[in-house]
């Protein structure tokens, strides 16, 4: 074959010895559509030189000569080639989607019949239990399949593709949240192009999320089947969580101290138990309450009165200790630090007159060995008098003045006696250094000369419906469970009725608060709590809040809408 040749037909690219190569046609013809082009041609051919006069041999030449050419010009009408073929097998994909999420280290799988708690073994020793076990198939379908493995738990990430004779390396499930829906959609966009078999999934089946229409529809229309391997326990597991602990943050020696404890209960099963207060240094039990409601959330309220045998930087524990099997063991537990003060307590009380509430409540302080007060009366003119444990020249001007007090008392004052600067500096002082603010009701000035000072915001209830009204008839006060809890209102011995019953009965006369405040529950602020409520004497369906408690800041307000308890001094 003459290079000619070579170059007109690019034979020096395709070459007839390559295996690549081979010969078709661009226009083809069946095989029987080629025999009857030979069947046509040789009959014309013949049939052209049946009547010419020579010899039968040279006609038969001449004819046999013509089928050539005939059926060479149909070969090169029909558009002779040489194709190079580039083929590769592309093997099927089998995308498995592993979980890595944080809820795989829950241990709720039984490890054995009994399902106690504490031979139940995480999700994730059911997941790495499940691949070691089921690795021959692995390498079965490896062989003439190309095996993906991804992590996935808020997105999909790979993992790392192990040989047929090294173990598959997971890492730690750490993820945060699980979407299964954005890994199955970024599992998809990896494969783009590619043969899919089958997505396999390992996962819990907590995801935030459903599948998206579009992987549904991409998986319906490429017929890829989805296999779902669930981990975790066959039958629903409760979960008993503490949400919140907030305990006094600083407590006084010989003085409740509360700790609120805020539950959660999650998923299925009625999982009850204890919530025990504990000392860390020492292992003491300082309370404990038995969980009674079944409801998804629950306050309780540990208390305990610490001695001067105690540490003053003390750290409480909070935990709960469930009577069946718990689903996540590491949320029944908080810490809460506590600094303890060996000292008095110490009061600054102000009122703006001698009234019976005044002067009982200015006894009762100087009375009581575990306070230090300075009790002031001030008139509009600045004018005071003063009867206290420690006898103060004025009033405090600064920030630093007012921290000499751990609790501020402000009766039936004008504002007017106070200062715009000692306002604010009393506000920073409850609000920042966690200082207690207590407001006594008067008909004279609280609260409704309060509103326009710095202190509006520390009033718990707002004054959308103008002042505050006076209640019309005798009122009755009734305490809370959040009063109960806390560890106030008490002026019982008697631990399981710690209010006495005369306070409550209309009949003793002198429980009857005479005169009170009359405040909507729908004027309290969000933050504000009720404490006790007044029931009219005549009518006990007829309630108004009658103590409030409220956070501000680091500091807690309380606001008695009345100025009556000293009547109780009969009982």
């Amino acid at each position: 074959m003459t290079d000619f040749l070579i170059k007109l037909l690019d034979l020096d690219r395709v070459a007839w010895g390559d295996p690549n190569v081979v010969f078709s046609f661009e226009r083809p013809l069946a095989p029987w559509g080629w025999a009857g082009v030979a069947l046509v041609v040789i009959l014309l051919a013949f049939w052209s030189y049946r009547r010419l006069i020579g010899p039968t041999f040279g006609r038969l030449s001449l004819a046999s000569l013509r089928s050539m050419l005939l059926v060479l010009l149909v070969v090169l009408i029909a558009g002779p080639r040489l194709v190079q073929r580039d083929e590769r097998i592309e093997k099927d994909w089998v995308i498995v989607l592993v979980d890595r999420s944080a809820s795989m280290t829950i241990p709720d799988v039984p490890a054995d019949p009994s399902g106690a708690l504490d031979t139940r073994q995480t999700r994730e020793s059911q997941l790495r239990a499940a691949i070691d076990k089921s690795w021959p198939i692995w390498d079965e379908i490896s062989e003439d399949r190309v095996l993906v493995w991804l992590g996935f738990d808020a997105g999909v990430y790979e993992l790392n593709q192990p040989a047929s004779d090294q173990p598959l390396e997971l890492g730690d499930p750490e993820g945060r949240r699980t979407n299964l829906a954005a890994a199955l959609d970024q599992a998809l966009r990896r494969a783009a192009a590619r043969p899919v078999s089958a997505v396999v999934i390992l996962s819990d089946g907590r995801s935030i999320a459903e599948p998206s229409r579009s992987a549904i529809r991409q998986l319906q229309a490429e017929r890829i089947p989805v296999h779902v391997v669930p981990l975790g326990s066959t039958g629903a597991m409760g979960d008993l969580a503490i949400a919140s602990a907030q305990g006094p943050g600083v407590a006084f020696v010989d003085d409740v101290a509360p700790v609120r404890v805020d539950l959660e209960r999650l998923g299925a099963g009625d999982i009850t138990g204890v919530v025990r207060l504990t000392d860390s240094a020492t292992g003491l039990v300082l309370d404990e309450r038995r969980i009674t409601s079944d409801e998804s959330s629950e306050s309780i309220t540990l208390t305990h009165t610490p001695t001067e045998t105690e540490a003053l930087d003390a750290n409480w524990i909070v935990e709960i200790i469930p009577d069946t099997p718990d689903l996540v063991v590491s949320n029944n537990r908080a810490e809460i630090p506590v600094r303890l003060v060996n000292r008095p307590l110490r009061a600054l009380y102000i009122d703006g007159r001698p009234r019976w509430e005044a002067r009982y409540l200015k006894n009762l302080l100087l009375r009581e060995s575990s306070i230090t007060s300075s009790n002031l009366l001030l008139a509009t003119d600045r004018r005071y008098t003063q009867e206290s444990d420690v006898e103060i020249a004025q009033l405090p001007g600064s920030v630093e003045e007012w921290a000499e007090y751990d609790a501020v008392i402000i009766g039936d004052v004008n504002p007017a006696v106070f200062t715009e600067k000692q306002l604010e500096d009393l506000r920073e002082h409850i609000s920042i250094r966690g200082a207690g603010l207590l407001w006594i009701a008067g008909e004279s000035a609280t609260p409704n000369r309060w509103w326009e000072t710095p202190l509006a915001d520390l009033l718990p209830f707002t004054n959308a419906t103008g002042d505050i009204p006076a209640s019309v008839d005798p009122v009755l006060m009734t305490p809370t469970d959040l009063a109960q809890g806390l560890g106030v209102l008490r002026l019982s011995l008697d631990t399981d009725n710690a209010w006495p019953e005369q306070l409550t009965n209309p009949d003793a006369g002198w429980s009857a608060l005479r005169w009170s405040q009359r405040i909507r529950p729908d004027a309290l602020k969000p933050a504000a709590e009720t404490l006790a409520w007044f029931r009219s004497a005549t009518d006990p369906s007829n309630a108004s809040p009658g103590v409030m408690l409220m956070r501000f800041g680091s500091g807690r307000i309380a606001y008695i809408a009345t100025d009556e308890i000293w009547r109780w001094r009969y009982g």
